[in-house]
């Protein structure tokens, strides 16, 4: 029995938002799971499911890490695998990784319904492209969620560097530096450090804690704070020096990646008008004469030509987006 081709779509739909739902469910079981068998193994280990601050330190070992940041559940492993990671970072949170596998669920989806309802080409193509699709927008999603923490991060970490330097000069050791900085910095990168010192403070080697936020973070400035600290305990050096250098560079591609932006807003604001311009000007006729308009949807040709007319746009926007970002790399 031929299904209508309206038919199929709605139902593929229903299938996907009921999956979503479904996916929803299973993250939140598995999530009060994870916190279940957390307190259990704190209480096993502490003597009491209280807050103590012998529980905080638990909490931030790296051992642990992946109960404390809510890893260890099915999302990662997925998440892993799809975008070719072998950690997932801490301040990627579970409302974030829902959000990236739903996003590449629906455009993958959205991808298929055009390529088989608009362009009436034939499953095999339009399922592979639909999973390329997908791929993309999960990965598209991820990197907004890095940049979005990066620019968080560096934005307050010179100042951060400035109270590690103001330490360092005091004659406190490095250990005391960072829980400094963990209790006085700013707050996203406090959040970093406060992990830090208390991996530190039940025990775990410094080098180990230190390329652990590094690996996590994939921050580049961090690296070269992670290399500048290390190598001062292995060579000796003068590390208040070395650092304030760090922070003066952060601050000077701060500013050159600010530049780099004000300089491209003209240019994202003619993407967004002319990537607006065919929908406002196909909804002004839609009003006008439905009628005219309506071959778009109503015919084989119609239909193939809006399927054109789509790939193309995104085309355009594709590569309009791939100069941009290669130009804001170079700043």
């Amino acid at each position: 029995m031929n299904l209508p081709r309206e038919l199929i779509l709605w139902i593929g739909i229903a299938v996907g938002c009921v999956g979503g739902v479904l996916l929803m469910v299973v993250a939140l079981i598995t999530q009060m799971n994870a916190r279940k068998r957390f307190r259990q193994r704190v209480a096993r280990v502490v003597g009491t499911a209280d807050d103590t601050p012998m529980q905080s330190m638990v909490i931030a070992s790296p051992t642990n890490a992946a109960m404390r940041d809510g890893s260890g559940n099915f999302l990662d492993p997925l998440l892993t695998r799809l975008l070719g990671r072998q950690l997932m970072p801490r301040w990627l949170t579970r409302g974030n990784r829902l959000f990236m596998l739903s996003a590449g669920g629906s455009v993958g989806w959205i991808v298929f319904a055009i390529i088989r309802y608009l362009g009436d080409l034939p499953v095999l193509l339009a399922i592979p492209s639909a999973v390329i699709a997908g791929w993309l927008a999960l990965r598209t999603a991820f990197s907004f969620f890095q940049r979005r923490e990066e620019i968080r991060f560096l934005e307050g970490f010179p100042e951060a560097m400035g109270i590690f330097v103001r330490m360092v000069r005091a004659g406190l050791p490095v250990p005391d530096a960072i829980r400094t900085v963990g209790l006085e910095g700013p707050a996203a990168v406090a959040a970093v450090f406060k992990r830090m010192s208390d991996s530190l403070a039940i025990g775990d080697p410094m080098p180990d804690v230190l390329l652990e936020a590094a690996r996590r973070l994939e921050i580049a400035e961090f690296r070269f704070f992670v290399v500048a600290v290390n190598i001062q305990r292995e060579t000796g050096g003068n590390l208040a020096a070395t650092l304030e250098n760090l922070a003066d560079i952060i601050r000077k591609r701060r500013t050159a990646r600010l530049r780099a932006l004000a300089l491209m807003s003209e240019v994202k604001a003619s993407i967004g008008i002319l990537t607006s311009l065919p929908f406002i000007v196909g909804g002004f006729l839609w009003f006008q004469n439905p009628g005219y308009i309506s071959v778009l949807f109503t015919t084989q040709r119609g239909r193939f030509v809006l399927f054109c007319a789509i790939a193309l746009l995104s085309t355009g926007l594709a590569v309009m987006q791939v100069m941009i970002k290669r130009t804001l790399k170079g700043a």
